[in-house]
């Protein structure tokens, strides 16, 4: 069906990072989107013929377009069970300044991997390039370099 405004999308995606695979599918069903989520769905719920057609579009997609994909191909070699590739595009995409944390720490799409040494070493690196980020921006907040973060909010 017609999910004009995303709706649908977007609670698919939340039930995927839940790894609630049947509510996923339920929603995703009922859109139009048939990229690397659905694919991956589709993957979880055993149909794996299907999700193939779907992953691999998206492999091919993301090879074809300028655009930095690093992470999307990380995830779906993952997904795949390529550990090699998933941690070299993991890599690269960290090169491009993704700063991540929770994101990398929850995302289903590496669970598969995530028990690999190879995926471990690579997963501690971005987290010591956070850290080191981090203590950067707070020497630098003390020097008056940057603005201090605005207390209170909205």
């Amino acid at each position: 069906g017609s999910d004009t405004l995303g709706i649908n999308k977007e609670i698919g995606i939340a039930y995927l990072i839940r790894r609630d695979w049947k509510n996923a599918y339920r929603y995703y069903k009922n859109t139009e989107y048939r990229d690397m989520d659905y694919g991956f769905v589709l993957m979880k719920m055993g149909r794996q013929d299907s999700a193939m057609i779907y992953i691999d579009k998206a492999i091919a997609f993301r090879m074809e377009t300028p655009r930095p994909w690093q992470w999307d191909l990380s995830r779906l070699y993952a997904i795949k069970g390529d550990v090699n590739r998933a941690v070299y595009y993991f890599k690269e995409g960290r090169k491009t300044g993704i700063h991540m944390y929770d994101w990398v720490k929850n995302d289903p799409y590496w669970d598969s991997i995530r028990h690999t040494s190879e995926f471990k070493k690579a997963q501690s690196e971005f987290y010591k390039r956070n850290s080191e980020m981090i203590s950067r921006i707070r020497l630098n907040e003390q020097k008056k370099a940057v603005p201090a973060l605005i207390q209170g909010g909205a």
